[in-house]
C-alpha cells in the first residue's frame, strides 16, 4: 500500500493541531516565507497533497 504524505504552510498557531494527524508542517510568519515554503515543496515528488492555510491563499494562489 502506498502511503500518502502531506504537508500544510501556515501560521503556528494553525498548525499545531495537524502535527497530531501526521502532518508536515512548515510554519511561515509572512507571505514571502510562505512562497519559499511552497516552492520548495511542490518540488517534491513525495508529497500527495499541500494544504495552505487562508492566510497565504491570497499570495499563493497564482502558484496553485
Amino acid at each position: 500500500m502506498d502511503t500518502c504524505r502531506m504537508a500544510i504552510i501556515g501560521d503556528e498557531e494553525t498548525l499545531l493541531p495537524f502535527l497530531a494527524l501526521g502532518v508536515e508542517v512548515h510554519p511561515a510568519s509572512d507571505e514571502k516565507e510562505a512562497e519559499r515554503i511552497f516552492a520548495r515543496l511542490t518540488k517534491s515528488k513525495e508529497l500527495t497533497v499541500i494544504f495552505i492555510t487562508e492566510r497565504f491563499y491570497p499570495t499563493l494562489k497564482e502558484e496553485i
